[in-house]
């Protein structure tokens, strides 16, 4: 007897109960709870890991918490106009910086 799949989509929720915290990210998640209160003199973060570790869904969580202005795929060289004391999420700018890191490798190297 074969076994039938079941297409059962979820909708995307980025709510901090939707969030599973857990060995591998406990240290992110402290650091976006600890909100307001991070090192000065930047006050800034960068999560980083594989594409599904849910660094999208803990930055969502901290711009629920901070107000933050998000900005999405920027690629190097792409200004952006901050205000004193501005929270900032910048989402997406790793999978575009990867591409161009890549490109300029290739180009270094050949």
């Amino acid at each position: 007897m074969a076994q039938l799949p079941f297409t059962l989509p979820l909708p995307t929720s980025y709510r901090r109960e939707d969030f599973i915290t857990g060995v591998a990210n406990q240290a992110a998640v402290s650091w976006i709870e600890a909100w307001p209160n991070w090192p000065r003199p930047y006050k800034a973060l960068n999560l980083f890991g594989p594409e599904g570790a849910g660094k999208t869904h803990l930055g969502a969580i901290w711009r629920d918490v901070s107000g933050a202005t998000l900005y999405e795929g920027l690629v190097s060289g792409e200004v952006i106009s901050l205000r004193q004391g501005e929270a900032v999420l910048l989402d997406g700018c790793d999978t575009k910086l990867t591409a161009s890191l890549a490109s300029c490798s290739r180009n270094f190297t050949s």
